[in-house]
């Protein structure tokens, strides 16, 4: 969401003077356009020009660092108001050199981009533009609120839980409700194929075909029976699916991801007993939604089976596995098989 602003333009003549030691650094900022801005909110101004000054404190140190050395480049943090509160990236070329610098101030983010030009003849560094590029508020949405999104065309809103340092949706995709037992069958949701869309071949009752997809969206809904190695919906192969928060065919709501076999290491390793039992008593109420099988479609099992992003060998992918006698997170199966998924946020 972004404020609405009154713009005032000018253009100033201004002379920093940086005083380090006994060296004194006139910095001419005489051909810089600075844009001011008036926001409406009393509070909300205030609070905005504290991080319009941190992010130009960032700035100014950034051209300080240039001035020691004319070849400075990369990213770096400052302290301003709080510890890290202002992000810096200066990318030099030689010859002139841009500087971004980001601030946060309670709910007001602002991001002020310098560019200059760098005199090897005269050693000096001369602003020619500062700007304020992006000035907006930063959502205040914390782990254990709710999350609207579109799964299979339609809204919904789930829960969210945070468990281990993250948060995690407060079930799988597609299920009706947050789990009530380890067996509840209203909270199994749907089973993926791994590195497929939400395009309704999920579904448990979905129609079957044999005929495997060469690109990453197949276009239809039905589960793909895959009974030749590698046992893969898609022919040839592509490791680049479910990779992130922008990998493809992403299922997730915005900003949410499916997690990496790590991130659900830690969570095993939670457990107080490793089995269904264990899972089901974490805070994300995991359950023991079966699978769908490769070589018919068929769902079978007792048994908690959801996958990770991570790939074994490029071939299958890793999965948090386990049914009410053990669990694990060593096994690697058909990327074809369909999994439960649970997403969570980047």
């Amino acid at each position: 969401m972004f404020y609405k602003k009154d713009k005032l333009r000018g253009v100033a003549a201004l002379i920093t003077v940086i005083s380090l030691g006994s060296l004194v650094f006139i910095i001419s900022l005489s051909t810089a356009v600075v844009t001011f801005w008036s926001i409406k909110n009393i509070d909300a101004n205030q609070k905005g020009m504290i991080t319009y000054y941190a992010a130009y404190s960032g700035i100014q140190d950034a051209l300080i660092k240039l001035e020691r050395n004319k070849d400075f480049s990369g990213e770096y943090s400052l302290s301003i108001n709080n510890t890290d509160d202002v992000s810096i990236i200066v990318s030099n070329t030689g010859e002139s050199v841009t500087i971004s610098s980001e601030a946060v101030s309670g709910q007001i983010y602002k991001r002020i981009e310098t560019t200059a030009d760098i005199d090897r003849t005269t050693g000096l560094i001369v602003p020619v533009k500062t700007e304020e590029v992006v000035a907006s508020a930063v959502s205040s949405w914390t782990c254990g609120e709710t999350v609207t999104f579109t799964y299979k065309g339609q809204q919904v809103t789930y829960g969210t839980a945070e468990s281990q340092g993250e948060c995690w949706l407060d079930r799988n995709l597609g299920a009706s409700r947050v789990a009530m037992a380890y067996n509840d069958s209203d909270a199994y949701g749907d089973l993926f194929q791994w590195g497929r869309l939400d395009d309704g071949h999920q579904e448990r009752g979905s129609g079957t075909t044999t005929n495997l997809s060469s690109i990453d969206n197949p276009g239809h809904n039905f589960f793909i029976i895959a009974t030749d190695y590698p046992n893969d919906w898609r022919d040839p192969q592509n490791s680049n699916r479910w990779q992130g928060v922008n990998g493809i065919n992403n299922p997730c709501p915005n900003g949410w991801r499916i997690p990496t076999k790590d991130e659900w290491e830690v969570e095993l390793n939670s457990w107080g007993s490793k089995n269904c039992y264990g899972a089901y008593a974490s805070s994300l109420k995991l359950t023991v939604g079966g699978l769908r099988d490769i070589y018919q479609g068929l769902v079978v099992g007792i048994s908690g089976l959801y996958w990770s992003s991570s790939l074994h060998n490029n071939v299958y992918s890793t999965m948090l596995a386990f049914d009410c006698s053990s669990a694990t997170n060593d096994n690697h199966y058909y990327i074809g098989s369909g999994f439960s998924v649970r997403c969570v946020k980047d």
